[in-house]
């Protein structure tokens, strides 16, 4: 006798049903993102304040714990953060400090990193001075700000406003979390930060108008009358495309993973960041946004049941 193959879970999953749950979750993960802010604040890299930037090349393979290594056998003040670029000859180490390096420090760097690895290199040295950290902080915000503006016009010329608001309430929760977590972390953050954070707003916001754009079909097809008919909806629609909005996610998840744990500390902010938003994000388009459009559309049936009653 053959056995009967069971179901996936999520097909039997009520999403709706536990939205109250969800958005305690979320509201609980926003509140520990604002408090770890507030009390513990970013930790600023030189990007965003006064540091320097040195550009060694040395045409060699290394690693990070070997830079460190180096600083610490010379007594210098080690750098925050240990990048390279190129490859074979052409291999680049940059380092950045915070603060501005003396003279005396940048010659001591100098006389380290060529004693270390056998050869004069070519040495270039840059000062961010705090105006322009200061300047870049502030563009960063203000791009956030445009791409939250942007992704709201978009999906009120697509689908509707209640939907746009509903991903944007939604998205900007994944944000303050993320940056609550990093705040709490005190991981020094760079520009690959604000780099990071748009890439999870692209990823969510894609998430996002997948499930809406089901709801929106499905929504078409039906006769939506009652609270209970917006609830089989949505959780019909999301049960439709779970599984693709859970692969498109697993899939950079592993990338960004593998730049985790392979890519080296300069590409550590970036790949944390990703991986933790994307699992923020994906949680937030498959139980937050829609469910947020569900309590939007059953108020509006409320009220107007409501005025119908009364007139």
């Amino acid at each position: 006798m053959r056995s009967v193959p069971r179901e996936p879970f999520y097909t039997r999953f009520d999403f709706v049903g536990r939205r109250r749950l969800f958005f305690l979750l979320s509201l609980a993960l926003l509140l520990i993102g604002l408090v770890s802010l507030a009390v513990r604040g970013l930790n600023l890299g030189v990007d965003f304040t006064s540091g320097t930037r040195v550009e060694a090349k040395v045409g060699k393979a290394f690693s990070d714990e070997e830079i460190h290594a180096l600083f610490r056998e010379k007594g210098l003040a080690e750098p925050s953060q240990i990048a390279r670029t190129g490859s074979g000859a052409d291999t680049t180490l940059v380092l950045r400090f915070k603060g501005a390096l003396t003279q005396a420090e940048e010659t001591a760097v100098r006389q380290a990193i060529e004693a270390h690895f056998g050869e004069t290199v070519q040495f270039t040295v840059s000062k961010i001075d705090p105006i322009v950290g200061r300047e870049l902080a502030k563009k960063a915000a203000y791009t956030l700000l445009i791409a939250a503006l942007g992704i709201v016009v978009y999906m009120t010329v697509r689908f509707e406003y209640r939907m746009a608001v509903s991903a944007i309430v939604s998205i900007l929760n994944v944000v303050v979390t993320l940056i609550g977590i990093i705040a709490f972390l005190q991981i020094e953050v760079d520009v690959t930060f604000v780099t990071a954070l748009l890439t999870i707003v692209g990823y969510s916001i894609n998430d996002t108008v997948i499930i809406f754009d089901r709801i929106r079909e499905n929504v078409r097809q039906r006769n939506i009358r009652r609270q209970e008919d917006v609830e089989a909806v949505v959780n019909d629609s999301i049960r439709q495309v779970f599984v693709r909005s859970v692969n498109t996610v697993a899939t950079v998840l592993f990338a960004a993973l593998a730049l985790l744990f392979l890519g080296g500390e300069g590409l550590f902010l970036f790949s944390l960041t990703l991986s933790i938003g994307l699992v923020l994000g994906a949680y937030s388009s498959i139980f937050t946004a829609a469910q947020l459009w569900v309590e939007w559309r059953e108020w509006d049936l409320r009220r107007k049941k409501a005025t119908a009653s009364g007139a």
